[in-house]
């Protein structure tokens, strides 16, 4: 997740050389914990992104490294890819490929409402990769239009690279959740469900599921599924209100699809789809239907 703020006092400036590889060339974006670099790899002449861990916490720092482990295991066209772990003046720094294109929030601001075939095909990787997140044992947790970015493959068509494993969580093994990792989640409330609120340490599969249904549901509207001047509103929005119809916001959206979205979205878990897999099926034959 990437929260605004002013670049660090330490930022790397434009055409500092890093790691004896790495020549930075611009800063992107910094969060509390991380700065995000374009970089160019001095020998390979690749661009490449360095997201460079500036806090001072032994947890969040491991937190970061063990991020980076969890993505370098995985092999799938829509998961960024990891090609390094360095360090700069002892702080971990990842060495991720570089997403030359824009991010689904980013599209969807500039943009508004997209078409319902556009927002089909987002829907059909979104949910195969999160099947194949999900059958490695991990819990993404923060499935947001902001982490999700729109490239172009060889072919001109779409595919889609889901980011930021920064708060995933490993089912089966211990993990505790933070104070600082549940403001920073709940921060971003637009994605985020119920539970994630509630009982952040108990979550599983399923809020990736509320997360999905919450960013094909902001594509389809140009707008989140709640509303809210503060975050206190929204909270309460989040744990009490149902989501407008999309057939009242939006012209041309099939009735399948709102009621599916509206399913990914309730409130209790048990009443979402089964799995990525499950939810797929269901959209596929919502789309379809329209």
């Amino acid at each position: 997740m990437v929260l605004p703020s002013e670049p660090p006092d330490d930022a790397l400036t434009p055409g500092t050389i890093v790691d004896g590889r790495y020549r930075i060339s611009q800063l992107l974006r910094a969060s509390g914990e991380v700065a995000v670099y374009s970089a160019t790899h001095m020998d390979l002449g690749r661009n490449v992104a360095l997201n460079l861990y500036q806090g001072d916490h032994a947890r969040a720092s491991k937190r970061f490294v063990r991020s980076g482990r969890i993505v370098s295991m995985m092999r799938h066209p829509n998961v960024v890819q990891v090609f390094d772990l360095a360090r700069v003046d002892g702080r971990p720094m990842l060495v991720l490929e570089d997403l030359d294109g824009p991010s689904l929030a980013e599209r969807s601001s500039v943009q508004g409402p997209l078409r319902v075939d556009e927002v089909q095909a987002i829907a059909e990787q979104l949910l195969e990769v999160l099947a194949y997140v999900h059958d490695r044992g991990v819990v993404h947790r923060d499935v947001a239009a902001e982490n999700l970015y729109q490239l172009t493959s060889h072919d001109g068509s779409l595919l889609l690279k889901l980011t930021e494993f920064g708060f995933s969580k490993e089912l089966g093994g211990a993990h505790y959740t933070s104070q600082t990792e549940t403001r920073i989640i709940i921060s971003g409330l637009t994605h985020v469900a119920p539970e994630q609120i509630m009982t952040p340490d108990s979550v599983d599969h399923r809020v990736d599921l509320y997360a999905a249904g919450a960013v094909l549901y902001r594509l389809l509207a140009g707008a989140p599924p709640f509303a809210a001047k503060n975050l206190s509103q929204l909270g309460t929005a989040i744990l009490e209100q149902v989501p407008p119809s999309l057939t009242t916001l939006v012209d041309h959206v099939p009735a399948g699809l709102d009621e599916a979205l509206q399913q990914a979205l309730s409130k209790n878990p048990d009443e979402r789809f089964a799995d990525a897999r499950a939810m797929r099926r269901a959209l596929a034959q919502a789309f379809a239907a329209g």
